[in-house]
C-alpha cells in the first residue's frame, strides 16, 4: 500500500517536548458552528420547572454564550426570540469576525459577539438569565476550566440556568488512549491539516492490525474508526489533537461547581436507556439519597463520555427526579410514529412506534397509543397537556377523564425520557402547514447559500438536500409556489441548478424539466414545513 492510499508516515522524531499550541487554533482551523438543541433557553427553562425550579420567562431573557465560536448557536436562539438578548464571547478573533458579518447579514441586532478572553472578561458585561458554555469546560487548562464556573457564578441571575457540556469518565479513557497514541504519532508535524490526515491514517491502521487481544483491543479501534469517519476535520483536529483535552468524572466536575458556589440542577437532556433499567439495577439506584452519586452509578454503566449538565444558584431543594405535576403545565409533540400505516389505538394490542436514530418504543395502553398517534398526526405541532388529553378522551380511549388527567402526566413523561416526545414550556412558533407564501428566516438562507446545516425554528441542526437548500433561498415571503416553480425552471433550463433521476444524466427535456418543478416543489416545501424551517 503507498502513501497516498493512506499508508500512515512512521516518524524518527523523539518523543514530544510538550503540547504547548498557539491560542489561535481555532483561528487556524475554526470550529464548526450550529445550532445546539440543548442549549436552547426553553430547553433549559422546561428542564429546570421539571426539577423544581422556576427560570426566567425567555421572550426577553438575556443569554451568555461562554466560547461562542462564530455565534450560530446565538444567532438561531435570536431567530426566534427577538426582544431575547444575546451576548458571546470567544478568543478567536477569526470566528468574531466571521460571526459578526453574519449577524449584520442576517439583520439580528439583538446578537452581541466579542473577542475576549474568559481570563480577562470583566464584570460590567452583565447578568444574564441563561449562561450555555458548549464545547469549552475539558479543552481549556485547568485555570481556565475553574474561571468558566467563576463567570458562571457571577453572571448567572438569581433564578437563572446554566449549561456546561464536557468530556467525561469512564468512557474517554478509551478515547484519551486514541488520544494519545495520535499525539505521538504526529509529533514532528506543525500544519494542522497534515496532522489531521495522519491521524485519520493511524486509526485505521489499528483498526485493521492492532494485535486481538481476548477479543477486544482491535474492537476498540474498529468501533473509535468508524464514528471518527462520520465526523468533520473541525472536529477531529480539536477534539483529538488540540493541546488541552481534559475529561472529568461527573461527581468531580459536581463537586468543582458547588466549590464555586453553584449547584448541580439536572442533566441537560433525557437519555432513554435509563428508563429501562433491569429492576436489580434500578432499585439499588433509586436507594441512593444523593443524586450526584446516583448518576455518577449511572456513568459507569452506561461508560459515558461525554455529559451535559445545568447548574444553578443554591436555593430552594431541587427534585430527585423530574416531576409528574409539571407536565400538566407542558406542551408536547412528537418525534416518534407509530410503525403500523394504521394503528389500533383502542385495543390492549401492542402497536410499535420509532424515532429517527431508530430507537423502539412499543406499548399496550390505549392511553399511550392514542396520545402517540394523535402527536404524530399533527407533527410537527407542540399541544397543551389539556388539549392532548381532551383530543385523546374524544378517540373512545376506555380510561375515564379522571383516570387519563391521573395517568397521563406520568405517561407524557415517561415517553420524554424515552425520546419519543419533546416536552416544552414555552414551545416554539413555526408554520406547521405551507404557507401562501413561504418564508424561512434570514439566518437559514443565508446558511442554505453557504451549503451549511440549517438552524431550524426549533433550534435543531439540519443538513438539508440540494433541492432543499436551492428553495430556502429563495423563501423570503415574496413568492408563492407557482413563482417558486418558475424560479427553479428558470434555473434547471439555464444550467445554474440541474437533477439527475438515478444514475442518468442530468435532465434537459424541456417537458421533463417542467414536469419535475411542478411536482419537486410542494413536496419540498411540505419537508420544509416539517421540518420546522417555514415561518408563520
Amino acid at each position: 500500500m503507498t502513501e497516498a492510499e493512506g499508508e500512515p508516515r512512521f516518524s524518527t522524531a523523539g518523543a514530544p517536548a510538550g503540547r504547548d499550541r498557539a491560542a489561535s487554533s481555532y483561528d487556524e482551523v475554526p470550529y464548526s458552528s450550529k445550532a445546539i438543541e440543548d442549549t436552547h433557553p426553553d430547553r433549559l427553562s422546561t428542564m429546570a420547572a421539571l426539577f423544581g425550579r422556576s427560570a426566567p420567562e425567555i421572550s426577553r431573557c438575556r443569554v451568555l454564550e461562554l466560547g461562542c465560536g462564530r455565534g450560530v448557536n446565538l444567532m438561531s436562539m435570536a431567530t426566534t426570540l427577538p426582544e431575547a438578548r444575546f451576548l458571546g464571547v470567544d478568543a478567536s478573533a477569526r470566528q468574531i469576525e466571521d460571526g459578526r458579518r453574519r449577524v449584520e447579514a442576517a439583520g439580528l441586532g439583538n446578537v452581541d459577539l466579542r473577542r475576549a478572553d474568559l481570563l480577562e472578561l470583566r464584570p460590567e458585561v452583565g447578568e444574564f438569565d441563561y449562561v450555555v458554555c458548549h464545547g469549552v469546560y475539558s479543552w481549556v487548562p485547568r485555570k481556565v476550566a475553574d474561571r468558566i464556573l467563576e463567570l458562571i457564578r457571577r453572571h448567572l441571575s438569581k433564578d437563572g440556568v446554566a449549561y456546561v457540556s464536557y468530556n467525561t469518565y469512564p468512557g474517554w479513557f478509551t478515547n484519551q488512549m486514541l488520544r494519545e497514541m495520535m499525539l505521538f504519532h504526529v509529533r514532528a508535524l506543525t500544519d494542522p491539516r497534515e496532522r489531521t490526515e495522519e491521524a485519520r491514517r493511524l486509526i485505521h491502521l489499528l483498526a485493521r492490525h492492532a494485535k486481538e487481544e481476548e477479543g477486544t483491543y482491535r474492537e476498540v479501534f474498529e468501533m473509535l474508526a468508524g464514528y471518527l469517519d462520520t465526523v468533520d476535520d473541525s472536529y477531529f483536529f480539536h477534539e483529538y489533537l488540540e493541546e488541552n483535552n481534559e475529561p472529568v468524572f461527573f461527581a468531580e466536575f459536581a463537586r468543582r461547581a458547588r466549590e464555586a458556589g453553584l449547584e448541580y440542577l439536572a442533566p441537560a437532556r433525557f437519555e432513554a436507556w435509563e428508563q429501562s433499567l433491569p429492576p436489580e439495577v434500578a432499585r439499588p439506584l433509586q436507594s441512593l439519597s444523593d443524586r450526584v452519586v446516583r448518576q455518577q452509578y449511572l456513568d459507569y454503566l452506561s461508560n459515558r463520555r461525554f455529559c451535559r449538565s445545568l447548574l444553578c444558584r443554591p436555593g430552594p431543594a431541587i427534585f430527585d427526579e423530574p416531576s409528574v405535576d409539571v407536565v400538566r403545565g407542558l406542551f408536547a409533540s412528537a418525534r416518534g410514529r407509530p410503525e403500523s400505516p394504521e394503528p389500533d389505538v383502542l385495543s390492549t394490542g401492542p402497536e410499535s412506534f420509532r424515532v429517527e436514530s431508530g430507537a423502539r418504543l412499543t406499548t399496550n395502553r390505549p392511553l399511550v397509543k392514542t396520545a402517540l398517534v394523535e402527536l404524530a398526526r399533527l407533527a410537527p405541532r407542540f399541544l397543551p397537556f389539556e388539549e392532548l388529553r381532551d383530543r385523546v378522551l374524544s378517540a373512545g380511549v376506555p380510561d375515564t377523564p379522571e383516570q387519563a388527567d391521573r395517568d397521563l402526566p406520568g405517561l407524557l413523561l415517561s415517553v420524554g425520557r424515552s425520546g419519543f416526545v419533546s416536552l416544552s414550556k414555552t414551545p416554539p412558533v413555526f408554520a406547521a402547514e405551507v404557507p401562501e407564501r413561504p418564508r424561512a428566516s434570514a439566518l437559514a438562507r443565508l446558511q442554505a447559500e453557504d451549503d451549511e446545516p440549517v438552524s431550524s425554528l426549533t433550534h435543531q441542526s439540519i443538513r438539508a438536500g440540494s433541492l432543499d437548500r436551492f428553495l430556502l433561498r429563495q423563501l423570503d415571503g415574496t413568492r408563492d409556489q407557482r413563482d417558486l416553480q418558475k424560479v427553479l425552471l428558470e434555473a434547471l433550463v439555464s444550467g445554474s441548478y440541474s437533477v439527475t433521476l438515478g444514475e442518468g444524466p442530468p435532465l434537459t427535456d424541456p417537458e421533463a424539466l417542467r414536469s419535475f418543478a411542478a411536482e419537486s416543489v410542494p413536496d419540498s416545501l411540505r419537508n420544509l414545513a416539517a421540518s420546522c424551517l417555514l415561518m408563520s
